[in-house]
C-alpha cells in the first residue's frame, strides 16, 4: 500500500515511491513490457454435450485434459467442444482467442469477446490439427497451442472398406466386359455357321 502523492524521482533517474512499510525505488527504463500475452491450456474436451474425464472406465484420454497432445474419436462422435483458460488469470477477461482447423481450412477465426471454447459439429472423418491461441488487451499473443485429433471412419467407409468397393466395381466390370465379349464370340460363331450351311444347302 503507497501513499497518496509519496513519490520522488531522484537526479540519476531512480524513482522512489514511499508507502506504510517503507518505500520502493527502481529504474523505469530497466522495466520491460511484457512481449507476448500468457499461454494457454486446454481445460476441458466434451464429447456429444458429455466432458471427459480421464478416471472414468474406458476413457477417451488416458492423463488430465491439460497434458493432452491428441485425441481419437469414432466417427458418430462427431460433436465436440474444447474450452481454454489462461495461466494469467488478472488479465483472462482481456483476451481475445483464435483458432483454426487444419485439414478443415487454413483461417484463423476469432471467438467472440470473452468466449474461450471451440465447438464442432458434425465434422466429417479425417485428421485434423486444431490451433488456438489469445491475444491481450496490448496485442501481445500467446504461443500457439495445439491439438491433433483424428476422427475414424465407419467400418463400412475405412480404407479397407474403400478397398473392397474398388475392388468389386473392377470385378464387376471385368465380368461384364468378358461376358459381353463371349456373347460377340457366340454370335459370330452362330453367324459363322449359319453360312456355312446355308452354303451347304445351295451346293447340295
Amino acid at each position: 500500500e503507497y501513499n497518496f502523492g509519496a513519490v520522488w524521482l531522484a537526479p540519476d533517474g531512480r524513482v522512489f515511491i514511499g508507502g506504510s512499510q517503507g518505500f520502493n525505488q527502481f529504474y523505469p527504463q530497466a522495466i520491460s513490457a511484457q512481449l507476448h500475452a500468457a499461454n494457454i491450456v486446454l481445460t476441458d474436451i466434451s464429447i456429444l454435450g458429455k466432458s471427459i474425464i480421464p478416471s472414468d472406465k474406458n476413457a477417451l484420454i488416458p492423463k488430465p485434459v491439460e497434458l493432452i497432445s491428441n485425441i481419437e474419436l469414432d466417427y458418430y462422435q462427431d460433436i465436440m467442444s474444447f474450452r481454454f483458460a489462461s495461466l494469467t488469470y488478472s488479465s483472462a477477461k482481456h483476451l481475445q482467442y483464435y483458432y483454426r482447423i487444419l485439414g478443415l481450412s487454413d483461417t484463423w477465426l476469432a471467438l467472440d469477446q470473452g468466449n474461450r471454447q471451440i465447438n464442432l459439429l458434425k465434422l466429417p472423418p479425417g485428421q485434423y490439427q486444431i490451433e488456438t491461441y489469445a491475444t491481450d488487451q496490448f496485442g501481445n499473443q500467446s504461443e500457439i497451442h495445439t491439438l491433433a485429433l483424428l476422427l475414424k471412419s465407419p467400418w463400412w467407409w475405412n480404407k479397407t472398406s474403400q478397398f473392397f468397393y474398388l475392388a468389386s466395381i473392377f470385378l464387376l466390370a471385368g465380368f461384364f466386359v468378358i461376358r459381353k465379349q463371349r456373347m460377340y464370340r457366340k454370335v459370330v460363331a452362330d453367324n459363322l455357321a449359319m453360312a456355312q450351311l446355308q452354303q451347304r444347302l445351295e451346293l447340295s
